[in-house]
This record gives C-alpha cells, structure tokens and sequence, in this order.
C-alpha cells in the first residue's frame, strides 16, 4: 500500500467524475453531490492518510538510515515523495 494511497485515489475519483461531469453539464452541481465529497468521508480520507504517513514515515527513515548515514542524502531520496504527497493535496483542493 502506499503512503497515501486513500488520498492518491481520493483525487482520481475527483478527477474522473469532473470529467464524466464536464461532457455532461455545465455546473459542478452532480460532482459536488457524489458520495464521496460527503465531509465526513473526505475528512476520514485525510485522516487516514495522515495516520499512514505518521505511522510509516518513522519505519522508512529507519530502513534507510540503515544503508544511507547521510541525512542530506536519505532527504533527497524522499523529496520526490513528499512532491506527491504535495501535489495530491493541491489536486485535493
């Protein structure tokens, strides 16, 4: 699983039915009324990832810090990871 996987497929639903959306009406009305932008599920999605991430994070950094002893390095590995991570977040909003 990844890090983010309940956010990552949050987005693409959000992506697939604006599409389904945009070739079928010119409001966002029936995207905002699908199930899944329900607050409550949107918020358990967030939490949810960030409970993986909080849980996760720690155990990565120690497997890597068992072949990389360069913090500088274990960081750059981990940049493009956290560009993801960012750039569901923006997608998500």
């Amino acid at each position: 699983m990844s890090l983010a996987e309940p956010l990552l497929k949050f987005v693409l639903k959000c992506k697939l039915s604006m599409n389904a959306d945009a070739t079928s009406s010119t409001d966002n009305t029936a995207f905002r009324n699908q199930p899944f932008m329900n607050a409550a599920i949107v918020n358990n999605i967030l939490l949810e990832t960030r409970e993986n991430l909080a849980k996760e994070i720690p155990e990565i950094n120690k497997q890597m810090s068992i072949y990389l002893q360069n913090k500088t390095t274990q960081n750059i590995l981990f940049k493009p990871v956290i560009r993801k991570i960012n750039r569901a977040l923006e997608e998500a909003k």
